[in-house]
């Protein structure tokens, strides 16, 4: 995790957008739906999103500090958001350190998509972390597809976030293969 002192500096074009934070407690003050960026990199999608007037609110990766920590308290807001059908549409690109079939060495097989035994300490908390992010991102997309809200998930084809039984329910699901 990113310690807040050694966080990028957002830009304060983005920093203007509303928080989800902020959005979550005025409900009913702020009128309409917004388009969520997660795990937003260089947040060119919020780019693109904004250059077509599309409302958005802020993107978050945590890069940019503990406050756009998906697996923590951000997360739980922007699911509440979803819940509370603020969210017309999300994308995320969840992170693939750990879950990239090509890295080397190997953290994980078919047998281990959670970690492979006997991984060095550093290792095994890549894996967890990695998979703490991947299930936050099954919650997400599920609680998009409950209030009928667009949702989607980049993550490279050999990833194997794809074989997490998470994922695969999600996948499953009927609404979201039509």
């Amino acid at each position: 995790m990113v310690a807040d002192d050694d966080a990028e500096p957002l830009d304060p074009f983005f920093e203007s957008l509303l928080s989800a934070e902020f959005l979550l407690q005025h409900l009913c003050d702020v009128p309409g739906e917004f388009f969520f960026d997660g795990f937003a990199g260089d947040k060119m999608l919020a780019c693109a999103a904004l250059l077509r007037k599309v409302p958005c609110i802020m993107p978050a990766d945590i890069r940019h500090g503990r406050r756009f920590n998906l697996a923590g308290r951000a997360g739980r807001v922007i699911l509440d958001l979803a819940a509370a059908r603020r969210l017309s549409s999300g994308h995320l690109a969840s992170p693939c350190q750990s879950p990239f079939m090509a890295r080397g060495p190997p953290l994980q097989d078919l047998a281990h998509v959670y970690g492979l035994p006997g991984l060095k300490p550093h290792q095994q908390r890549l894996c967890a972390s990695g998979t703490v992010l991947a299930l936050w991102s099954a919650r997400f997309l599920a609680a998009m597809d409950d209030v009928d809200a667009y949702a989607s998930l980049e993550n490279p084809l050999w990833s194997w976030i794809w074989f997490l039984f998470a994922i695969i329910l999600i996948w499953c699901r009927t609404s979201l293969r039509r």
